[in-house]
């Protein structure tokens, strides 16, 4: 007998939270089964980042809201890379968008988000990112509570 991954994602009660490990296939199929109950917290564990197959980016302005700092974001450089360039100290481990150690409070703008360890739900939120793949939106302006 196969698993039914849509039974068992139909199944679940709002609220669960679900603990992800496995094979990619199996897990991209889950996650995907999953895409459509914002009301489950998924947590997946990587042993080494997906290829995402995304390009460098575009440029944006990331804005420091307690310092008032203003940086710019280079295509092709990541947030983490630009803070750490200019002395800013950031909590970090994987540096893949797996861990979320970087996890970081976003006040205003647009998030493209790059990593492996948000939620749908928490994703659709806008309120926070993982500094050390996601990127603000090409030319926009990008505000973090550093």
């Amino acid at each position: 007998m196969r698993f039914d991954i849509g039974r068992f994602v139909d199944r679940m009660v709002a609220g669960t939270h679900l603990y992800l490990c496995g094979p990619g296939g199996f897990m991209a199929a889950v996650s995907e089964a999953l895409a459509a109950r914002p009301d489950i917290v998924l947590h997946r564990e990587y042993f080494t980042a997906p290829d995402s197959g995304q390009d460098a980016g575009e440029p944006f302005t990331l804005a420091l809201a307690q310092s008032g700092t203003e940086l710019v974001v280079a295509a092709g450089q990541s947030i983490l890379e630009v803070l750490q360039a200019h002395g800013i100290d950031c909590a970090t481990s994987c540096e893949e968008g797996i861990c979320g150690t970087c996890l970081t409070r976003v006040l205003a703008g647009e998030i493209e988000h790059r990593d492996h360890f948000l939620s749908a739900g928490e994703r659709a939120s806008g309120d926070r990112m993982l500094i050390c793949v996601s990127r603000g939106k090409a030319n926009a302006r990008l505000v973090l509570d550093l």
